[in-house]
This record gives C-alpha cells, sequence and structure tokens, in this order.
C-alpha cells in the first residue's frame, strides 16, 4: 500500500461523505423553501378568514335589520285584518 495515495475504499467512502452532505444541504434549503411557502399560505389564509368574518358581521347585521323592518311591515299590515274579524 502506497501511502499518499486513496485506497477504493477511501475513494467509496469519501464520495459517500460528499453525497450526504449535498442531500442534507439539499433538505435544508428544501425544507426553507418550504418553510417560506406555509407561511405565505397561513398569511393568506389569515387575511382571508379575518376578511371573510368582517364581510359576514356586515352581511348578517344589514340583513337582520331588514328583516326586522319586513316582519313590522308586515305585522302591521295583519293588524286591520285581525280587528275586522
Amino acid at each position: 500500500m502506497r501511502t499518499g495515495h486513496a485506497t477504493d475504499a477511501q475513494v467509496s467512502s469519501g464520495s459517500h461523505l460528499q453525497t450526504t452532505t449535498q442531500r442534507s444541504t439539499l433538505f435544508s434549503q428544501e425544507r426553507d423553501l418550504l418553510s417560506t411557502y406555509e407561511d405565505t399560505r397561513t398569511r393568506f389564509y389569515e387575511k382571508y378568514r379575518h376578511e371573510a368574518e368582517e364581510y359576514n358581521r356586515e352581511f348578517i347585521k344589514k340583513y337582520d335589520e331588514d328583516m326586522n323592518t319586513t316582519l313590522i311591515f308586515v305585522g302591521f299590515l295583519h293588524v286591520p285584518q285581525a280587528w275586522t274579524c
């Protein structure tokens, strides 16, 4: 065995280590990218939920007031009929 020269086992071990390091780096980059993607989605859906809740509150308030007005109006139309019976 000559000193200064790598054996086949050492070369194989070195390339395996390099491959493992590359995979680890890629995994780390993918994890960071996924985290950024999830943060973006989370912010979008939080904003969407907030806007939807606000819209629903306003919608219900408006139609609740309209329904109350309609019921009062209908009630007034039926009162004279009840007196004539």
